[in-house]
């Protein structure tokens, strides 16, 4: 990835200047301010979030917003907060993280720091109206790698998927890498028969034809990892694996987006649940309306959505970023109703703005999470987030007998 960094300073901006603008429509606002310029009315300005020292984990006193070179020429504003800052959404507790684009509401008198006073909210992408229409029930097996222990390459775990989801035969398999994990014991130390397509083609793609052999109705999806050695891809975003596709087997790119009847999903297997976790500065407010429980787990889908991009975290945490092509993060008219990420995080499922984000586990856990998705139909035309039932099945007795 060779990137020049006036096309990374561009991307960026470009992105900034659109989200003023949508705050400033949705907000039905004359202008956005400059929170470097010293004023002594209240301004709603847009920026993004930043560290006063890049290298330092975000603070209370270490709260930046850098502007767009439109908007606020570049620069960046300390940022204090009122004792008692507000907020016109309804979780009691904001994230604040590097990379975040904020709308803030407040003052700069003296021309040092800029004095919020209320967080306005991100307007959303609205939710897939088409979904409505889907005709039939969906069903989807969903794994996520490492799909082997670290102590040995013998891939039991994903052999122990295919066995366990054969008996109910999903739809759909939804395979998110890494496949070959260079991150790897064996591999890092060299100790491995294969080649990387080989251990890919014997471990994954022979086990994964057998299953579809034996199941005709079922297709598989196969997304790789920054962390694979079968891609010739490194950075995020990545293109797809570079096999032949098949009408069984489809290699998706890394983020993805696609539907299935009618059904909006998106993937990645680029864990930012974790990084947005250990990155995040989480800051009490007050809600003007109603409040609702803070929700941890949710919230960090809800970074995704409201930012509408795979990857809201700027600088990237331990990511090769290609900001440059950023745009392939992104939403695109309408929020998925189903986010499938990958965590080292607990798994879970929540209801988040009207989608429904999963993070399944790990394969090397063996863990793997199963979707249904009832027709509207059935369901009495219920919302997609009332006809989608999550389970998720890890074996304690292989947990426990296998290393991590």
């Amino acid at each position: 990835m060779h990137e020049r960094l006036t096309e990374r300073s561009t991307v960026l901006d470009d992105r900034l200047d659109e989200f003023a603008e949508l705050v400033r429509v949705h907000y039905n606002l004359e202008d956005i301010g400059d929170p470097a310029s010293t004023s002594d009315e209240e301004l709603v300005v847009v920026g993004r979030i930043c560290c006063e020292e890049d290298s330092t984990k975000l603070n209370e006193s270490s709260v930046m917003l850098e502007t767009s070179r439109l908007m606020g020429a570049g620069m960046r504003v300390l940022l204090k907060f009122n004792p008692s800052v507000t907020t016109n959404g309804e979780s009691p507790v904001l994230p604040l993280y590097p990379g975040a684009i904020v709308a803030l509401k407040g003052i700069n008198e003296t021309g040092e720091w800029f004095q919020v006073s209320q967080i306005l909210s991100i307007p959303l992408l609205p939710n897939n109206i088409s979904c409505s229409s889907q005709e039939r029930p969906v069903s989807m097996a969903i794994a996520a790698g490492p799909f082997t222990i670290d102590s040995n390459l013998n891939y039991a775990e994903f052999k122990h998927f295919l066995g366990q989801i054969g008996s109910n035969t999903p739809s759909w398999v939804l395979l998110l890498g890494p496949f070959v994990d260079v991150n790897h014991p064996s591999i890092k130390s060299g100790d491995v028969d294969y080649s990387p397509l080989e251990l890919f083609r014997y471990r994954i793609l022979e086990p994964l034809r057998t299953f579809l052999d034996e199941h005709p109705t079922t297709t598989a999806l196969v997304i790789p990892s920054v962390r694979d050695l079968i891609s010739h891809h490194a950075v995020f975003p990545q293109a797809p694996l570079p096999l032949t596709q098949t009408n069984r087997i489809l290699f998706l790119p890394n983020p993805c987006t696609f539907s299935i009847d009618h059904v909006k999903f998106a993937a990645s297997s680029t864990d930012i649940f974790f990084s947005l976790q250990r990155s995040t500065l989480r800051k009490k407010v007050v809600p003007t309306g109603k409040t609702a429980t803070f929700d941890g787990m949710g919230t960090l889908g809800a970074c995704i959505l409201e930012q509408r991009s795979f990857y809201p975290l700027f600088p990237s945490d331990d990511v090769n970023l290609d900001v440059s092509h950023s745009e392939l993060l992104g939403f695109q008219g309408s929020n998925p109703d189903v986010l499938i990420i990958p965590s080292m995080l607990k798994h879970f499922h929540k209801n988040v703005h009207g989608t429904v984000v999963i993070n399944p586990g790990k394969a090397s856990k063996s863990e793997h999470s199963i979707l249904r998705i009832s027709d509207p139909l059935s369901a009495r035309g219920a919302q997609i987030v009332d006809r989608v039932e999550v389970q998720f099945s890890a074996v304690s007795s292989l947990s426990k007998a296998f290393e991590d």
